[in-house]
């Protein structure tokens, strides 16, 4: 299985706008890798999630209960297909209230599932997010570490991220680590530098401007800082979701490589939700229909037309969602297919 991996970014209030949560990920697998995008409502949460065609679980989602998660890192992913990483957040995604609650039951599965062998312990980051907090959680076999993040912003680059912050942690993680002869038992102790095998790929500065309270940070911007990303990896997929506390939140998706030569298209939970068949790959298929005819697109011809109707839906979004307050109606249920099948049309 190829590694997992992504940079994500997150803008909590009072940063935002809408004071909202914005959360942001570029997902790095290998170049010409198919993303599906797909809408799924048969566990305890409805979920809409990115992931790499032929892996059943996920790289990044949401689900109906505001919570979003997305996956920064994998290396030596299990050898068991339901303990790696994607099965992981989907299987969070499908059950949890909250990030807090997904933190919690990814933590509970690793630790009675994972192995705590030096020589076999699968490493996994994930960012998990919802309409208040963000919690950054770091997996080395049996052992994990959290960190809560209540405000401002943070780029969490590829690799493990904690360092002497840490929230919430397994059981006798100290003293595990000082049995397995990673950390002397000497001064603070550092999740990073005990569990990682390498140090994190990719910068910590925001691209661009940063975040500030003044700024008030958009979509929009989220949308910039990813097209912003310098990377020796190309981005196969990217996804944005707007969090929020008081009204409907909003999940963004461009189910195409390259975020500057492609579309974001938005996606809210609804009762009878309809997404389009072009970001899934039918039976007998290798590949979406999205992703085919957007490898035959000519962007200079068409990628300023694109990007400014890309505003245009922001815009209109932003204007009905707050007009709407927390109430969800049928004018939402095919929004993510009608976008879809709006953009194909500039690429045949």
């Amino acid at each position: 299985m190829c590694s997992n991996s992504g940079e994500c970014f997150v803008v909590l209030p009072t940063f935002t706008e809408s004071n909202e949560v914005i959360f942001g990920r570029n997902s790095y697998r290998p170049d010409g890798e198919v993303t599906e995008v797909l809408y799924a409502n048969d566990k305890e949460k409805s979920i809409i999630i990115s992931k790499p065609f032929e892996v059943k679980g996920a790289e990044s989602g949401a689900n109906d209960s505001n919570v979003s998660i997305g996956i920064t890192w994998t290396d030596g992913e299990s050898l068991i297909e339901s303990y790696d990483s994607t099965t992981l957040t989907r299987m969070a995604l499908e059950t949890s209230s909250s990030a807090v609650d997904a933190v919690e039951k990814i933590s509970e599965f690793i630790e009675k599932n994972h192995s705590c062998d030096k020589s076999d312990m699968p490493k996994y980051g994930f960012v998990i997010c919802d309409n208040k907090e963000v919690w950054i959680l770091n997996i080395a076999g049996k052992n994990w570490a959290a960190e809560v993040i209540t405000e401002g912003c943070r780029r969490i680059p590829q690799g493990f991220s904690i360092t002497t912050k840490i929230d919430k942690f397994s059981p006798n993680l100290q003293q595990t680590a000082q049995d397995l002869a990673l950390w002397d038992g000497n001064g603070d102790f550092n999740f990073q530098q005990a569990f990682a095998t390498s140090n994190p790929t990719g910068a910590t500065t925001w691209p661009g401007t940063e975040p500030s309270v003044d700024a008030k940070f958009s979509v929009i911007d989220m949308f910039k800082a990813l097209r912003s990303v310098e990377s020796d990896k190309s981005a196969q997929s990217s996804h944005v979701s707007q969090l929020s506390s008081t009204g409907l939140s909003c999940h963004w998706f461009t189910a195409t490589p390259n975020p500057n030569e492609s579309v974001f298209k938005p996606f809210v939970f609804t009762t009878n939700v309809r997404i389009s068949p072009l970001t899934v790959v039918q039976p007998s298929e290798t590949t979406t229909l999205l992703h085919k005819l957007y490898q035959q697109r000519n962007w200079s011809a068409v990628g300023n037309l694109l990007r400014s109707l890309e505003d245009a839906c922001v815009e209109e979004m932003t204007r009905t969602l707050s007009e709407m307050g927390g109430i969800s109606n049928s004018d939402f249920d095919e929004l993510l297919k009608d976008c879809v099948e709006a953009e194909v049309k500039f690429y045949r």
